[in-house]
């Protein structure tokens, strides 16, 4: 089995354990590879990837060495784990691997904080400058919430995983809030008044400098620049703002006649402001949507706001374990009157064939499974 497909399959057997207990207790065994490195540290319900890509490409510009640890991944897992845009090899996950099972033996350890270890291992082999890391879920208790940071951020606050993180944003916010250290700078953006209110007054206890930075629209490539900006200039270096991600499927134009885009908008905030891109654009498309495992209120408010936006509504499914099956999904949206449902097996054909616009939106994963096998056809033949 080769080394994705373990991942893989660790993923999907593993779960989630939303605890410091053990990547405290495997980091000891390996001697703490994460101590000594200068970090940067992002959480937040949507615009992590992004934010944290324009704040590494920023300081690559200004002439440092940073390490990016992200997630999760469309194509492969040497996506997570990058320096000065330049991923780490199979050949090395494998050999970061075989060290991590040699040394901890009897911790359980899920996907998330063996790929953490992982990433802790590359970057101390790299020794950068600077090292971007993200969250995987939350902030208080994320394994990667064992870095001593010289800044933190938070982007936007909004519901998502609420069987873990709570059902208020009150709550949420708490969870995030919990990557904030003692005297350590935050910026973070403007929120509601009352979360807002929490982060003032945790950053009072904890005497640390908070920067807020007001969104100015749905445009969140544009936004995510800002915070990014204001995290640059806190680090001593100044930028200047560009929409351009290296990261895919996020507002990924895929061909212009006609215009496909792909976007991981996969929880309710993010499909907002995918409708709105919609209608300041004056868009007229069709919609391809599909999701892993959600609330069924949240896919019915997703599919809903995006039928309202679509001349059609495609609802697919996808190969991976955590997708929402295709069968759910219709009974869950079996109301929505401009719905067609499309087989998975028909789906690279129709992307690659339809002459109407269209933008494919959902689960990044499910980007992933489309975006592998058209994302070259379609550059080259549109």
């Amino acid at each position: 089995m080769n080394i994705e497909k373990q991942l893989y399959a660790l993923a999907k057997t593993s779960g989630i354990n939303y605890d410091l207990g053990h990547i405290v207790e495997a980091l000891s065994l390996l001697e703490n590879p994460h101590q000594g490195l200068r970090y940067i540290h992002i959480a937040g319900t949507n615009g992590k990837g992004t934010t944290a890509d324009f704040i590494a490409q920023s300081l690559e510009a200004s002439g440092k060495n940073v390490g990016l640890y992200s997630s999760p991944h469309l194509f492969s897992y040497t996506e997570r784990f990058q320096v000065n845009g330049n991923q780490i090899t199979l050949e090395q996950i494998n050999s970061y691997l075989k060290i991590i099972k040699a040394k901890i033996k009897q911790i359980p350890l899920t996907e998330f904080e063996i790929l953490t270890l992982i990433a802790f291992l590359f970057f101390k082999d790299a020794n950068p400058d600077f090292v971007v890391m993200e969250t995987g879920l939350g902030g208080r208790l994320d394994a990667t919430n064992v870095v001593d940071p010289i800044l933190t951020v938070i982007t936007t606050i909004d519901f998502d995983h609420q069987a873990i993180l709570g059902n208020t944003l009150e709550q949420i916010a708490t969870e995030k809030l919990g990557i904030m250290k003692p005297t350590v700078p935050m910026v973070t953006f403007e929120h509601e008044p009352k979360i807002s209110k929490l982060f003032q007054e945790k950053a009072n206890q904890l005497k640390c400098p908070l920067f807020f930075v007001k969104q100015i629209n749905e445009n969140y490539l544009l936004n995510n620049n800002l915070l990014a900006d204001k995290a640059i200039s806190l680090l001593g270096y100044s930028r200047q703002p560009t929409e351009k991600t290296r990261l895919t499927g996020r507002m990924q134009v895929l061909s212009q006649a006609p215009f496909k885009l792909a976007d991981s908008a996969h929880n309710q905030e993010g499909i907002r402001k995918l409708v709105h891109y919609i209608k300041t654009h004056n868009l007229e498309t069709d919609v391809i949507f599909s999701v892993s495992q959600k609330p069924k209120e949240d896919i019915l408010a997703m599919a809903q706001a995006l039928s309202a936006v679509a001349e059609t509504l495609y609802i697919t499914e996808f190969d991976f374990y955590k997708a929402m099956p295709l069968s759910e999904i219709i009974k869950i949206t079996k109301d929505i009157k401009n719905l067609k449902v499309l087989p998975k097996n028909q789906t690279d054909k129709f992307i690659r064939t339809t002459k109407n616009n269209l933008i494919i939106t959902g689960s990044i994963y499910f980007l992933g499974s489309v975006l592998t096998h058209l994302l070259a056809p379609s550059q080259e033949g549109e």
